[in-house]
């Protein structure tokens, strides 16, 4: 997988996102578009650690590849190419930078950031 087709995912995404809007109060929907648009980055591969209570899912535990979409602290928007799914990575640790997947998503860009706020 490379840039564009994240891209491409993101796109697809956000196109599809009005149900979410149906779930949230007025003006959130709209407040959670915007974080995202003014965080959003080029998607750029990055190695984080996925840990051992993944074990029956995909992904499996240790190193993955994923695509980071947003640059947030403590919390950013990643996109993992092996489950086509949009997700959450924790991190930097102070302590050598590692990052660490927080949950997975499914295919919402949107709810992705909504759990990094």
């Amino acid at each position: 997988m490379d840039i564009q087709a994240v891209d491409a995912a993101i796109d697809r995404s956000l196109a599809c996102e009005s149900s979410l809007q149906h779930d949230m109060k007025p003006g959130r929907f709209e407040e959670l578009f915007e974080s995202f648009a003014a965080n959003r980055k080029t998607p750029e591969l990055r190695e984080i650690y996925a840990q051992a209570f993944w074990q029956d899912t995909n992904p499996r535990p240790g190193k993955i590849a994923v695509y980071f979409v947003t640059d947030q602290d403590p919390q950013s928007v990643i996109f993992d190419p092996s489950s086509g799914e949009f997700g959450v990575a924790w991190g930097p640790l102070e302590d050598g930078g590692a990052y660490f997947l927080d949950c997975l998503a499914g295919e919402s860009v949107l709810l992705a950031q909504l759990l990094c706020e």
